[in-house]
């Protein structure tokens, strides 16, 4: 495994020069049925998405209006204005989503949360997969079924 793992990232330009980056920035068309369920209908088509691939932070832009973007980080979802103003925030964001249905409606914070979850683990893949690390376990929600992401205490043996 270890083998096909360095391969890859060799073909890639190599763990150094994926270590010349500091973020990267994809421009991104989103849809479908969940965003029209949660009262957000075409609020991702299109936009970006700014991620720090050195610390857990994702930003997508333009959110709501052309100078509003989101930020987040492990802790914290935020609105924020291109000048820095803080229009809405919610510290422990993931705690917001107790007792929620597939019928619940969102805020604009939940809509970022759960947005930022499908783009921030992407891009410290390289880096993961070198190291034989894993960031992030599945978490198994009460009832049994599986449950969302959270950050893992430990690491994949080598």
């Amino acid at each position: 495994m270890r083998d096909l793992v360095n391969a890859i990232i060799e073909a890639h330009g190599g763990l150094d020069r994926y270590q010349q980056f500091s973020s990267a920035t994809a421009h991104f068309r989103s849809g479908g049925a969940l965003w029209a369920i949660k009262g957000h209908e075409g609020i991702f088509n299109p936009a970006a998405v700014r991620v720090d691939l050195r610390r857990e932070h994702a930003s997508h832009y333009p959110f709501k209006a052309p100078d509003l973007h989101t930020s987040f980080t492990a802790q914290r979802v935020a609105v924020e204005s291109d000048t820095g103003e803080v229009k809405a925030e919610r510290l422990n964001p993931r705690a917001s989503f107790a007792g929620h249905v597939l019928e619940t409606p969102w805020d604009d914070l939940d809509v970022a949360y759960f947005r930022r979850l499908r783009h921030v683990d992407v891009p410290d893949v390289p880096v993961h997969l070198r190291e034989a690390r894993l960031p992030y376990r599945r978490a198994v929600s009460g009832d049994g079924g599986g449950g969302d992401l959270e950050p893992s205490q430990g690491h994949v043996p080598r």
